[in-house]
Order: C-alpha cells, then structure tokens, then sequence
C-alpha cells in the first residue's frame, strides 16, 4: 500500500469551508489514513467539554464523513483498502469515530441551552451515533460498550420529556433517513431483540434495514397489560438494560419503566405476507416478513423466560480461540499462545461467565469456538460458543460461553467426490448428544459423502441435517464412530 501523508484538520474555531475541504481531501480508498486523522481531529471536540453554538456546523460535517465510512465498512472496496494485519485496529476504530463523535454531540447537549430545533437535531445524533456503535458491534461480534443501552435510553427519555419523539428531524437542507427519534429508537430496540450475534455474517445490517418498516407500528407506552402477555418487552429508560421479558423486571411500577409492545409489527409483517402475490414488490416484502418473523418466533412463544441455576466461581482459564487452533493443539498436543487468563465468575449447567481485567491479547468475536484448559484439568477440554461479549464500565470484558458437550478429537473430513480435498474439523461425541461435527461455516453441506479420519480408525457415512451453531460454526449430526 502506497504511503500517504494526511494533513492535519483545521482547528476548532476554522470556518465550515475550510473544514468541509479538508474532509474531502481525504483518501477514502485508503481507510486506515482516513479512521486515523477522523479520530484525531474528533478527539478536539471531545475535549472541548462545552462547545459551543458555532461549532455545531463543524460536528455535523464530521458526521456525515464518519457515517459515510460507517455504512461503506463491509463493502469490498473498503475492506480492500486494509491491509489483513490491521483489519482488527480498523474494526475497533471506527467503532471509536461513532462513540467520540456521540460524546461530542452530548457535550453539546449540555452546552448553554440550545434553540428547540439544535436540541432535537443534536438530540438526534447523539442517538444515531449511539445506534452506529452498537450496530458496528452486532455486525463484526465483538464487545457490546458500556453503558451503551443506558445512553440509548436517555436519549429517548430526553424526547419524551420535551415532547420531541415524532418531530421530524432535519439537519442542514435534507431530512434524515428515519422520520424522528422515536422510530429510530424502536428500530434499534427491535434489532437487539432478533438476537443479532447468532445472524450470519452481514445480515445484521440487512435485519435493522428490513425492521425500518415495521418499526413506527411498535408502541411504547405507560400503561402495562393487567396479565403477561407474548410481544410485550419492559424498557427501563434509567437503567442500562434493553428491552426485558415481563418475567424480567423487578417492578412494572417504576416511573422510567415503559411498555414494548411489538404485536402490531407482527400484524404488520403477516398482512405483507398474505399479500405476496399482490406484485413483485409485494413477493419482495413477503419475504422479507417472512424472514423477520422467524428471527422473533422465539419472543412470541406464550412461556415464561426461565433463568439457569449458577454457580459462583473463582477460577482460572487459559482460552484457545478459534476452530483451527483448537484442532492444531489436539493434534499436536503442542501448547498454543493464549494470552492473559481469563477469570471464571459464574457457571451453570449449560455455560460459563468469564471475565477479562484488560483487553484480552487474543480476540474473541461472538461466534467464535473457543476450548477452555484446565476445567479441570482431569477431564481435558471444554469446547464452547462465545454468545455474547460487553465492555464494561471499568475496562474490564465479560464473555459468555455456552457449552458444546462431548469428548472432543481433532478430526478430518476427506470428500469422497472430490478426493484431493480435505476439510479440517472437531469431532464430539456425548454419552446423552448426538455425535456432531464441527466445521467452519459453509464448509461442508447436508447430504455430502465424506470420509471422516480420525486418530485412530476411518469411516465413511453421509453428512446429516446441519444445524448452524454460529455465524462462524456449522454443526453436522453423523452416525457414531465405529
């Protein structure tokens, strides 16, 4: 990559003009130049802890550049324009524009009182810029920030307060892509519910643009229904929570809590449905519902939500991280590197709770299979799926693993119809589980002969009904081995 100097960004009492061309100078082909200087310049507005009115143009020309570089991250001239060795800096950084750049807009929040129409128009990207971490945490699996939901919730009780939910928000001479802070928030607390670390790479993006629809017929209100209800979620707009079961909530009385209710997007999604064979737009919808509805199946069960037994612990792990690493260490018996160790703090039948006092030195993205040593150190090792990843406030990171039973053999898929080619993968099997194989995503399919090479012995059989343990895992039944 041709080495490239950024000039420095025109200082904060510079005019827009200035501003704006420095901004278009930037060399969007290139962006680990364009995050560096973005975060850099970004960084003066955090530290000016009360800007003020004039520099409220120069914040919205800084956003339109970092959201132009947030929307453009997973398309295949932006990441051809990173170099393999820093694709994990630039994930993170540019989850840092959106954060410094909300932070920027809140301290204008509580600048000198701001006119009606600043305060929504700020409002508003705080909020957005909010909702742009988090999705950019959804859609690359990595840690949730920190008090991310309580900001999210503030800012729609700063709304609600002054009557600004359904205003319609406008910056510089266009409108904004979503009408107003309330169906931007709804659409938001929509995509945290489908569950987004268990989509398949990119479509969590594609779930909040396909909910933009049906986001406006959900309803928040005060008033909570006198017995539980399926499609009912409590939103807290004090606390750092998204949107809770009924089953979940300490108290429907507080004076913060609101009702969720999705029911009438799901109306919504079935009428499109119905109508399907209205046009080709209309198939297109259906679809769309279609997939949005199996993604909220779950939450529309009438069952109540049943936590797991735990257990506190005090342990210690080392985590081996990654499908290929974990099979290279069963091979070859050669301990890997593992980094820091990670603290166990609770544990159940089912999974664990780790934690991390630093950043960890081996990442670990939601979806990722990780083998646990030592637990314990009889019994050899713990294969799990990491299901969600948070930052918490003191900079520590919490991990949830979700256990894979079964004795665990590095194993090889060779392919029958095509011999030169072999599969790398795990072999698991449990006195009380179906015999699985685990492979990396789309590897392998249903139906497929393999022969499967294992230590000790061969055998050949046809893959079974695969079953997507992750967005990185895919999971085949198979028939014991002999």
């Amino acid at each position: 990559m041709t080495s490239m100097h950024v000039a420095d960004a025109p200082a904060l009492d510079a005019r827009p003009e200035q501003l704006r061309r420095w901004l278009e100078d930037l060399p969007m082909l290139n962006p680990e130049l364009s995050i560096g200087a973005l975060l850099k310049a970004l960084t003066d507005f955090r530290q000016c802890s009360r800007p003020g009115k004039r520099h409220l143009p120069l914040l919205h020309l800084y956003r339109g550049r970092v959201n132009s570089l947030f929307y453009a991250y997973e398309t295949p001239s932006f990441q051809h324009g990173i170099r393999a060795q820093n694709r994990e800096l630039v994930r993170r950084q540019l989850g840092e524009l959106s954060e410094i750049l909300e932070q920027a807009y809140a301290n204008a929040l509580d600048s000198p009182e701001p006119e009606a129409s600043e305060y929504l128009a700020i409002l508003y990207c705080a909020l957005e810029q909010s909702a742009h971490s988090l999705r950019h945490t959804f859609r690359t699996y990595g840690p949730i920030p920190a008090d991310i939901h309580h900001r999210l919730n503030d800012y729609y009780r700063r709304a609600e307060a002054r009557g600004l939910l359904y205003t319609a928000v406008q910056i510089g001479v266009r409108p904004e892509r979503h009408e107003n802070i309330s169906a931007l928030y709804k659409q938001l607390m929509l995509l945290t519910l489908a569950d987004p670390f268990h989509l398949p790479e990119g479509e969590a993006m594609q779930a909040f643009t396909f909910l933009g629809r049906y986001a406006t017929a959900c309803r928040i209100q005060r008033e909570f229904p006198t017995s539980p209800q399926s499609g009912i979620f409590f939103l807290d707009l004090a606390a750092n929570t998204p949107p809770l079961p009924a089953s979940r909530m300490e108290s429907s009385k507080l004076p913060t809590v609101r009702a969720f209710d999705i029911n009438p997007m799901v109306r919504a999604a079935t009428r499109d449905i119905i109508n399907r064979d209205a046009s080709l737009k209309h198939r297109i919808l259906a679809e769309h519902a279609k997939w949005l509805l199996k993604q909220f199946e779950p939450h529309l069960r009438a069952q109540p939500f049943k936590r797991e037994k735990r257990r506190q612990s005090k342990r210690q792990t080392d985590l081996i991280v990654g499908l290929e690493a974990v099979r290279n260490r069963l091979a070859s018996g050669v301990s890997p590197t593992v980094g820091r160790p990670w603290n166990i703090t609770e544990e159940s039948n089912s999974g664990y709770r780790l934690s991390c006092r630093d950043t960890p030195e081996i990442a670990v993205a939601v979806g990722e299979l990780v083998a646990l040593m030592e637990i314990p150190a009889s019994s050899g090792y713990q294969l799990g799926l990491a299901r969600w990843q948070r930052r918490n406030p003191d900079g520590s990171i919490s991990l949830g693993l979700e256990k894979i039973p079964g004795k665990v053999q590095a194993a090889t898929c060779l392919l029958i119809t095509r011999t030169e080619e072999s599969v790398p993968c795990l072999y698991a099997q449990a006195a009380d589980e179906q015999t699985c194989l685990l492979v990396s995503r789309r590897r392998l399919k249903k139906g497929l002969e393999v022969e499967l090479r294992l230590s000790d012995r061969k055998q050949i059989f046809r893959l079974g009904k695969r079953g997507t343990c992750s967005p990185r895992i895919d999971r085949y039944e198979v028939p014991p081995a002999a």
